[in-house]
């Protein structure tokens, strides 16, 4: 039987809710958890504690994302906090990862190219009808967890061989328990979690 894998990340993170920690340590522990944080740029130069990344850089991987809520960067202000990222990330021992997914989706040829220079490999993209890249491989993401009304094994793709799936820091507290349930299914099911999008 093949594998069957599924990567599991949050947006918007600022790496400063201690609640989406502790939730991350247990599910680490109780479903051999990978996740990938996709952080804003502006809040991570602000993390003091940086023990827990490096302990936990296994299987909690960090990535960027932008760099605050602003829907798009020019080009020379989003190499600069890129660099940025991968400059605080490296100063806290973090696991990186090769994998993005970009705020708002959004990503110019041009930015694809720096991306692809600097280390990036993949893009997770909103559906089929994303541009597609020569320089970046770009894969779906099937299933945004504040959207779903309910936890099927038709709402999270159950049967796929790779489902790519998603939250956002600012909603995780109202949707935790949902997040929790989909997670129990996917290892139910034989699912194992990776934290680059193409393990």
């Amino acid at each position: 039987m093949n594998k069957r894998t599924c990567h599991f990340s949050i947006d918007d993170v600022t790496l400063a809710d201690d609640h989406v920690f502790q939730h991350l340590v247990t599910w680490h522990e109780v479903f051999d958890l990978k996740v990938t944080l996709y952080c804003y740029t502006s809040k991570v130069s602000e993390v003091s504690n940086t023990t827990f990344f490096c302990d936990n850089s296994k299987w909690l991987k960090l990535g960027f994302h932008s760099y605050d809520e602003r829907s798009f960067l020019q080009d020379a202000e989003y190499r600069r906090s890129f660099r940025k990222a991968q400059s605080a990330f490296r100063r806290i021992d973090s696991g990186q990862t090769d994998t993005l997914r970009l705020h708002c989706w959004e990503c110019s040829k041009e930015q694809e190219q720096f991306l692809s220079r600097n280390g990036i490999h993949e893009i997770l993209v909103k559906d089929k009808e994303s541009r597609p890249s020569a320089l970046l491989n770009h894969r779906i993401t099937e299933v945004r967890f504040e959207t779903l009304d309910k936890i099927t094994p038709e709402s999270l793709y159950i049967g796929n061989p790779h489902v790519v799936c998603f939250t956002h820091e600012w909603c995780f507290r109202e949707n935790v328990h949902k997040i929790e349930d989909a997670l129990r299914m996917y290892r139910e099911n034989g699912y194992l979690f990776c934290a680059r999008g193409n393990e």
